[in-house]
């Protein structure tokens, strides 16, 4: 409880010194890095405190996965957040600091896409690398595995939830629980068809600001451990 307390806490006070939601952070690491014992409890499951990345839902029982690599924590994107704001770049004006600042994030970035930034809050829900409650960098596949956890509490949910003199009230909570759980699943992969991705840079930086969601992402995919087929679309 302390561990939750702690990192809902400390994205709150993200918010106070100006840090936005980054609901893109978590999409830049790769999904089967969230079951890489030493990668994940070393760099977090995602890159940002500040993301709606609750816990890392993608590791499974084999994977030996402890505390760190399971809940949120401070993460280089925050880091870098509050240095953007309240770094002190000794510029001469207004135009000045822009610039300088523009120049640094283009040089940290290169050195370490984690610090990139998206959120469908400043309007562009199409873009399926930002939503909240997700993990990794495929939706698919992240949440096939999240299933697989969620096929093994249900078969222990009527046990987990037994206390003495309840009417059922806490097993009625925590089956409507894996229910949403369920459907966020859902909602992460059907995002990814006919969707667009819409990426924030300046003038200087190479590549594209929209693109078409890739065409291996358009695609859904039938989930075997649901018994939902979603079927292959044209294109």
């Amino acid at each position: 409880m302390g561990n939750l307390i702690r990192f809902v806490s400390s994205h709150e006070v993200g918010h106070t010194i100006g840090l936005r939601h980054n609901m893109g952070s978590s999409n830049k690491t790769p999904v089967e890095k969230l079951r890489d014992k030493a990668w994940v409890e070393a760099n977090g499951h995602t890159a940002s405190i500040m993301d709606y990345a609750r816990f890392n839902y993608v590791a499974q029982p084999e994977d030996n996965i402890g505390r760190a690599g399971l809940f949120p924590r401070i993460g280089d994107y925050d880091k870098w957040a509050i240095e953007w704001g309240y770094k002190n770049v000794n510029a001469k004006d207004e135009e000045d600091e822009k610039k300088q600042l523009n120049k640094l994030f283009i040089e940290r970035y290169k050195a370490n896409p984690r610090i990139w930034f998206g959120t469908y809050e400043l309007g562009n829900a199409a873009d399926a690398r930002t939503q909240a409650e997700d993990l990794g960098d495929n939706a698919m596949k992240a949440s096939e595995y999240g299933i697989k956890n969620l096929k093994r509490i249900m078969p222990n949910l009527a046990e987990w939830t037994k206390e003495e003199s309840d009417n059922y009230s806490n097993l009625s909570q925590m089956y409507g629980q894996v229910v949403g759980q369920y459907q966020r699943y859902m909602g992460h992969v059907v995002r990814n068809i006919g969707g667009y991705y819409e990426t924030y840079k300046s003038v200087e930086q190479e590549g594209n600001v929209f693109e078409v969601t890739p065409k291996p992402c358009r695609k859904m995919r039938f989930l075997s451990c649901t018994r939902t087929c979603l079927k292959h679309q044209p294109g």
